[in-house]
């Protein structure tokens, strides 16, 4: 007759008993109810039997987790209601989220794992496919983000003993596909590469041929610039109207964007914000508008309707790369634009400081500014001629101070 293995061996140690080759820990919790726990051998449920005593003794005892990580992760998103004082996400974030538990790595990666299963070796080894599969560094992180988003809910509501990703560190390079700029090589357009690029678009149609322009004149975002109708373009301020102290020049006003094909607030909240415009551009625009009302949107295509990312992205780049800059992206102009901006007059730009930038820019912070778009170039750097009107001192034959010797000698004859 075939044995049982269903059955439960006594053992010598009260509580623990053999089940076929493994070996099952009963025990009850704080409020009586009996529990089990499995090992694979014996000293193993030895050591389970007295961590579940002790944890019950003290009070620390938790039931944990027994659903699969998968499915946590996604039940998890379904409720997530922000972690910080601004509340529920945005629904793009939230479907980021979404799209990042549906990809195929994230199902391969942790199938059959339950929550209390997981390991930093297997984040690190999810990520290391993401990489594998040529995804940048930031979209590594950004489909991290959410695991470790609910593992760190799942640690607060004592579901799971530690958080995995607390000590999870990636690799810095990790992310970076072959053959692209990492951002340490991203940089702003010079003249020379502005020129060559202004002249293929030129035979772009006139919608891309002005929306390449526009960008690099007002520095916005691309998104920004495909949410933009008539009514928040101001190219005839009336002569009188002043805003505060200061008198309304022709300008854009951003309050909304486009984002993954639907409308969106700025990203930050100094995205709202108004961008002069320059007398040519005014010009351009005034030319372009041809009677439209102000609900249309600025940037159209053949058809009317609202000029999409992808169809602009794709005009973009055929001018990009016939101007041997295939590279370059929208953000480039809008790098550009930066470094065009604090650049001073003397060579070309218009000077502006960090506030301004930011303010234009429609950063958080003016260090953000500082630090992301201003590159400088060798020849950016200030010439050094202006030290010599510093250091020189034509009444002591070039010193900056007068010998201590000399300063005795007028002290004693004033004496």
């Amino acid at each position: 007759m075939a044995k049982d293995l269903r059955k439960l061996e006594r053992t010598r140690w009260p509580g623990i008993y053999k089940r076929g080759e493994s070996y099952v820990v009963i025990y009850r919790d704080a409020r009586g109810n009996q529990k089990k726990k499995y090992a694979p051998t014996q000293a193993a449920a030895r050591v389970l039997q007295a961590e579940n005593r002790t944890a019950v003794a003290r009070g620390e005892y938790r039931q944990l987790s027994k659903d699969l990580f998968t499915d946590y992760v996604k039940t998890w998103i379904d409720g997530y209601g922000g972690s910080t004082s601004k509340g529920r996400p945005k629904p793009h974030t939230l479907k980021d989220y979404e799209a990042a538990v549906t990809r195929r790595e994230f199902r391969e990666s942790f199938r059959g794992l339950r929550l209390p299963e997981v390991e930093p070796e297997h984040i690190e080894a999810y990520a290391r496919k993401l990489e594998a599969d040529g995804l940048s560094a930031r979209t590594v992180r950004n489909n991290i983000l959410p695991l470790r988003l609910a593992l760190a809910h799942a640690t607060h509501r004592r579901h799971i003993n530690f958080n995995p990703t607390t000590a999870l560190r990636l690799p810095p390079a990790m992310g970076t596909r072959k053959g692209k700029r990492s951002p340490a090589e991203v940089r702003a357009l010079d003249e020379a590469e502005v020129r060559r690029l202004l002249l293929a678009a030129a035979k772009l149609p006139a919608t891309h041929r002005l929306l390449a322009e526009f960008v690099l004149q007002t520095g916005c975002r691309i998104g920004e610039a495909l949410a933009l109708t008539w009514a928040d373009v101001v190219l005839d301020p009336p002569p009188s109207r002043t805003l505060g102290a200061h008198k309304v020049t022709p300008h854009i006003s951003i309050s909304k964007r486009v984002y993954r094909g639907t409308n969106d607030t700025p990203k930050s909240a100094k995205g709202t914000r108004n961008v002069p415009l320059s007398p040519a551009m005014v010009a351009r625009l005034r030319k372009h508008r041809c009677g439209a009302t102000d609900s249309r949107h600025v940037f159209i295509n053949s058809r009317g309707e609202p000029l999409n990312y992808y169809d602009a992205r794709r005009h973009f780049k055929s001018a990009a790369e016939k101007a041997g800059i295939p590279w370059a992206g929208f953000h480039t102009l809008r790098h550009t634009c930066a470094t065009f901006l604090f650049r001073s007059p003397a060579k070309g730009g218009l000077g502006a400081n960090a506030v301004q930038v930011q303010l234009w820019l429609g950063h958080h912070k003016p260090s953000f500014t500082l630090d992301t778009y201003v590159h400088l170039l060798e020849e950016d750097l200030p010439d050094a001629g202006g030290f010599d009107a510093l250091l020189s001192n034509r009444g002591n034959g070039g010193a900056t101070r007068a010998p201590k010797s000399t300063r005795n000698e007028r002290a004693e004859k004033a004496a």
